[in-house]
């Protein structure tokens, strides 16, 4: 019989791996009804998922602009203090971590997510061991985009070049594309309202426990 050869997985982390959503937002409408209160809707309704500056700059729109850094480090200090632990995994997102590990693939995160609360977040659920690197665009200054990140890491960790990459929001299907990656669309996370066709999907899966067939 043909053994099977390990695989190789790329994850995106808020919308992938653990849904984050409720908490990050609590903290951007909290945020933004102390410093731009009359930008609390665009909070409430934003897409979960591009980077802090990004999402930031979204919410307070050209009339409020000038409070960026403020915004940013009011959300900083807010949800790396109190709510990024009330960040949920994705059900079975452990069960898969661990059955991918233990049958030999290699896995690595890519994520907008800055690298203090994702490497917190990865130590409280006890991930921190299964991955082989754990990219996050603050760690990078010169990677605009994740499609950067993405590259700098290939070059780093040349066998990843032939990983799949899971992820939910156009973000994580131009890294892909871009890199010459499968992309397995993860449908359960927030972006599957965005126009995906220009982004080539490899699979579209419902839960992230179908990782275990592909």
């Amino acid at each position: 019989m043909k053994s099977r050869s390990n695989k190789f997985w790329m994850f995106d982390f808020d919308g992938t791996l653990v849904d984050s959503e409720s908490a990050i937002r609590k903290c951007y409408v909290s945020v933004t009804s102390k410093l731009a209160p009359a930008r609390v809707s665009r909070a409430q309704t934003i897409l979960i998922g591009p980077t802090l500056d990004e999402s930031s700059r979204e919410i307070l729109g050209d009339s409020h602009l000038p409070l960026l850094d403020e915004f940013k480090q009011n959300f900083q200090c807010e949800y790396d203090s109190n709510t990024v632990f009330e960040t949920l995994t994705y059900p079975q997102a452990d069960r898969v971590i661990k059955f991918l590990h233990g049958r030999g693939d290699k896995m690595a995160i890519a994520t907008n997510k800055r690298s203090g609360p994702t490497k917190a977040l990865l130590k409280y659920y006890k991930w921190e061991t299964f991955f082989e690197f754990v990219a996050c665009i603050d760690q990078f200054a010169s990677d605009k985009t994740k499609s950067d990140m993405v590259s700098r890491m290939l070059q780093q960790y040349p066998l990843f070049k032939k990983s799949f990459f899971v992820g939910d929001t156009l973000t994580d299907g131009y890294a892909a594309k871009n890199n010459k990656l499968n992309f397995v669309k993860a449908k359960y996370g927030y972006g599957d309202r965005q126009n995906w066709d220009d982004i080539p999907v490899y699979k579209s899966i419902d839960e992230i426990v179908e990782l275990m067939l592909i």
